[in-house]
């Protein structure tokens, strides 16, 4: 469960970083794809979580 909220806390930074500051459109593609990446493995890991939990 803990590195399912550090992926979700460094998917949120990682966009914080976007909005935060000016980035050619190749580098805010980069950071999009990066974070959408860690909050797809968070939610992988969480699901496999409850399903550990429910078994």
């Amino acid at each position: 469960m803990r590195k399912i909220n550090e992926q979700l806390e460094e998917a949120k930074r990682l966009e914080k970083q976007i909005h935060m500051n000016f980035h050619s459109p190749s580098e805010i593609d980069r950071l999009m794809r990066e974070a959408k990446e860690h909050e797809r493995g968070a939610k992988r890991r969480y699901d496999e979580y409850l399903k550990d939990k429910n078994d």
